[in-house]
């Protein structure tokens, strides 16, 4: 049996117990940078990587088609290595909330042509002249794109075609094998969001969270549209038809797994009798939290998604006995009742399921 390095077994003890990596950060100093870097790919701790390192962390990923910077202070050596090391096999990149600028994000993301994956979440000064570049650069081979949190508003950008068939306003040549889209929190006028979700026909998890939607967008975003997974529509006040959502998801009934209306106005406007194209068999997470529905809302939405094994209620007006008459009709293994002013605290984490 091989015996491992002592400094291996370290890395080893260390990564295992994060509180003790912590603790120990005056440690961290007698380590070599190829420990440091070891660490820091897998504990992901930004005080484990030196000043130094912090500069040129990005070497670590040469030759690797992976690069997660989240959260790390970037410079401009720090993308130019980026760019030069990994320009040919980088195709996954996140730099979800850096501090990374609108300038320097389009130097670097013109040359990763092989981009498959790029989260840009929480990127607070991305805006027109990133995506510019990802237009001319990755986004023809683009399968996922986030760009929740960013500045790329379609006041920045010159939106010159008529008929958008592309990710989003700022690109001319659609990305056509596109799967997922998270435009959450994006300011785009509701036409723009309507063109761009209909240009893209291989979409099958679509985010919208925080988009100003109505239910006449929902309707143009969504009705007749198949092949749809997850769809996520929180914090959309002005979204207020569940029979609306209901009969634009229609086309998709039979493959729908997600469903999230958090925060939307959502009331149980199905009919007495619902049409089978109401009938999500499929269905397994539900969110209605911070919605308006009762215990008759929930007990009707449930009826028409037999399947559903998450429902999420917090913040709802449900009561103990709706919770109950819920629980006969699907059998859950999560439900979250957070927040839920009409059962006692104690009741509530009695009948809470999953939920630690």
């Amino acid at each position: 049996m091989a015996v491992q390095p002592l400094s291996l077994l370290c890395v080893h003890c260390l990564i295992s117990n994060p509180s003790l990596l912590l603790s120990l950060e005056h440690a961290l100093v007698l380590l070599p940078d190829s420990l440091r870097l070891a660490l820091f790919n897998r504990a992901k701790q930004k005080n484990i990587l030196s000043p130094a390192l912090l500069d040129s962390t990005v070497f670590f990923w040469e030759g690797r088609s992976v690069a997660d910077l989240c959260s790390l202070p970037l410079t401009s050596r720090s993308l130019d290595l980026l760019a030069s090391t990994s320009a040919i096999s980088l195709s996954y990149l996140s730099l979800r909330f850096t501090n990374v600028t609108d300038s320097l994000a389009a130097t670097c993301l013109k040359k990763l042509c092989n981009l498959k994956t790029l989260d840009l979440k929480g990127c607070s000064q991305v805006a027109d002249k990133s995506c510019q570049s990802i237009a001319s650069g990755p986004g023809y081979n683009l399968l996922h794109l986030n760009l929740s949190f960013t500045k790329a508003t379609s006041t920045d950008l010159d939106i010159s075609c008529t008929s958008i068939s592309s990710l989003s306003p700022f690109f001319t040549t659609p990305p056509t094998n596109l799967v997922k889209l998270n435009i959450s929190s994006l300011q785009l006028p509701n036409p723009r969001i309507s063109e761009l979700v209909e240009s893209l026909q291989k979409l099958s998890k679509i985010y919208l969270g925080n988009a100003n939607l109505n239910d006449d967008i929902v309707q143009q975003c969504f009705l007749g549209r198949r092949g749809l997974v997850c769809v996520v529509l929180t914090a959309n006040p002005h979204v207020k038809s569940l029979q609306n959502v209901f009969r634009s998801l229609s086309s998709s009934r039979d493959t729908l797994l997600r469903l999230d209306l958090a925060g939307t106005s959502v009331k149980y406007d199905l009919p007495p009798s619902p049409p089978p194209d109401f009938l999500f068999l499929k269905l397994r997470s539900l969110s209605l939290e911070a919605t308006k529905v009762g215990d008759d809302d929930v007990v009707g939405i449930v009826s028409v998604c037999p399947g559903v094994k998450e429902l999420y209620l917090g913040k709802t007006h449900v009561s103990e006995v709706g919770v109950r008459r819920v629980m006969e009709v699907v059998r859950l293994e999560i439900l979250d009742l957070t927040s839920c002013r009409g059962i006692p605290l104690k009741t509530r984490r009695e009948l809470e399921v999953g939920r630690k």
